[in-house]
């Protein structure tokens, strides 16, 4: 009797030692399964975030595209003789004005709505906005100008920046309310005024550069 239990001691043995392995290679295959699944979720995630970077680059392209597409069509105005360039809508009117208020050059721009009103019924109506080009005096400065005009309205004055140029933004005070923008470069100094919408006005600036 107790040499038949020893002959089957080693059975015994045998079958845990199997069982064992058997656990082990089932743990085995399921942390390989396990790290692969993670791998490829890692990989489809860093897939999407790039696909997403890519999309708002895209989209960032599209909006600077239809930013400069606004002004494709406008016409432009270059000025050699004192160095500069703008652009205007199409159904805009421009026009040159001879010496106004002691300007080397004077621009006048006019709307279709104004034209519209000129033909109708204000036939001496002056344009929307207009563009001058001052020489500068000796010493000028156009921070000191501004301040020192009594015209100005002292509580509107804000800085105003047109093609890299540092200039101001100021309200002149009369009988009716004029909106003004003042800029500079080496040898002159440039005002654009209108009475009407100042969105005009401030979409043709953003369209002024200097060419000398």
């Amino acid at each position: 009797m107790p040499e038949e239990i020893l002959e089957k001691r080693p059975q015994q043995s045998n079958k845990s030692l199997m069982w064992v392995i058997a656990i082990l290679l089932v743990l085995v295959i399921a942390t390989g399964a396990f790290i692969m699944v993670s791998r490829d979720a890692a990989v489809k995630d860093e897939s999407s975030t790039e696909q997403s970077v890519e999309a708002e680059d895209s989209t960032a392209e599209v909006d600077l595209s239809s930013a400069a597409d606004e002004t494709a069509d406008w016409k432009t105005y270059t000025n050699d003789d004192y160095g500069f360039t703008f652009k205007y809508p199409d159904d805009w009117i421009l026009g040159l004005i001879d010496h106004k208020d002691n300007a080397v050059v004077g621009i006048g721009l006019t709307s279709p709505e104004m034209q519209e009103l000129i033909k109708a019924e204000r036939p001496d109506s002056s344009p929307d906005i207009y563009i001058k080009v001052f020489t500068k005096p000796d010493n000028f400065s156009l921070k000191n100008f501004i301040e020192n005009d009594k015209d100005y309205t002292k509580n509107s004055i804000a800085e105003y920046t047109v093609a890299r140029s540092n200039g101001y933004e100021a309200t002149f005070g009369g009988m009716v309310d004029e909106y003004f923008v003042l800029w500079e470069n080496d040898n002159n100094y440039f005002e654009a005024s209108t009475c009407g919408s100042t969105e005009n006005r401030d979409n043709i600036l953003a369209t002024f550069q200097f060419t000398k």
